[in-house]
């Protein structure tokens, strides 16, 4: 039975935490991770060959990340970029959406797909001439006011419905970090249990910026308000499957910004999940870092050192994560790119939130 949907970019990072998650534990059917399909350009020249390559070449980079595991792709938020779909089309005359299924079909991929609760009909038509037998739905609750949650999701889901012919729709609902009113998300799962047996709830309380933490320390971010809210509500659904966007930094930067980073001024960062907080292992700046005559800026090894000495660390064989934080302390491992960090951080995430399940 399906326990965990942990939310993931389909970035190098972290499908490189995930890949090491299915390495350590090769038939593991508990988790049900939802990965989002790449970003699609705003504007699409279709005179191309074909589209971009990271979707043509989409099936086989899965293929080797997950294997045979069962996963979720959701077609959101990247299909908000396309406004026209009739722009969007392969050069043999695909959908987007079709050349997207049939590449991971292709593969021979274990998946369903997701889209939005308010997707246009442009899209619930291409799903159509897909001819699934089941389909996730996402409503974003942190997007709307209370008082109209049975509106939407009553509208919504008969024009759903209406549109969709022969699909059995599963339904997930994200709160985001919106967690201050416990009585309304119960209330919306009691509210889609009316309507299926397989509901998600996606939520987190892990601060995406870390901008103001302290550097050369190790420092506690947040509670596990998420998990400990799923926690209770799990008393009243106990078939409720819980989702996060593990530690992840949200928004992503942008390519631009991304190649603007200037590496020597940054702090390289490690997201650690206890059972009741998440906390971040912050180095000093990475050229002060290097510097001897700058002893306050702590190297990312030195902090990984400081880790694997505290009561928090979960030891270097709890996950393939932790292996590379006590690789790094004993300086047998480097840490050169922020990719890196976000792999250790996000695996043991992983690990540590499906053995508490």
């Amino acid at each position: 039975m399906c326990k965990y949907a942990p939310v993931l970019r389909d970035s190098s990072a972290e499908m490189k935490a995930l890949s090491e998650f299915y390495t350590q534990f090769p038939k593991d059917s508990k988790m049900l991770p939802i990965i989002e399909c790449p970003k699609i350009p705003t504007t699409f020249d279709n005179t191309r060959s074909d589209f971009p390559q990271k979707l043509n070449t989409l099936g086989s980079y899965l293929k080797n990340k997950v294997d045979d595991h069962a996963f979720i792709f959701s077609l959101f938020p990247a299909f908000n970029n396309v406004s026209n779909s009739a722009n969007y089309r392969s050069a043999c005359g695909k959908s987007l959406t079709q050349f997207i299924n049939d590449k991971l079909k292709t593969s021979k991929l274990n998946f369903s797909l997701m889209i939005s609760y308010d997707s246009p009909d442009w899209l619930l038509d291409e799903i159509n001439d897909l001819n699934l037998t089941n389909l996730w739905i996402s409503f974003s609750a942190y997007d709307f006011k209370s008082t109209t949650d049975d509106t939407i999701v009553t509208g919504m889901l008969q024009r759903l419905k209406s549109k969709l012919h022969n699909v059995n729709l599963d339904l997930e609902v994200n709160f985001y970090n919106k967690l201050e009113d416990p009585d309304r998300i119960l209330n919306f799962i009691s509210r889609l249990y009316k309507e299926t047996t397989n509901v998600i709830f996606t939520a987190t309380s892990c601060l995406p910026n870390s901008e103001t933490i302290p550097h050369s320390s190790i420092t506690v971010l947040s509670s596990r308000t998420d998990f400990n809210i799923y926690k209770e509500m799990q008393k009243s659904f106990p078939n409720l499957i819980f989702s996060d966007y593990t530690v992840r930094l949200i928004p992503e930067p942008s390519e631009e910004e991304k190649h603007e980073i200037n590496m020597d001024n940054t702090y390289f960062k490690i997201f650690y999940t206890t059972k009741t907080s998440y906390y971040i292992l912050k180095s000093g700046q990475v050229s002060k870092a290097r510097d001897a005559a700058n002893p306050l800026h702590k190297t990312i090894q030195e902090i990984c050192n400081n880790m694997i000495k505290e009561n928090i660390y979960d030891g270097n064989d709890f996950s393939w994560g932790d292996s590379q934080i006590s690789k790094v302390a004993a300086g047998t491992k480097h840490i050169r790119d922020h990719r890196t960090p976000i792999s250790i951080g996000i695996n043991h995430h992983l690990v540590k939130t499906l053995t508490q399940l």
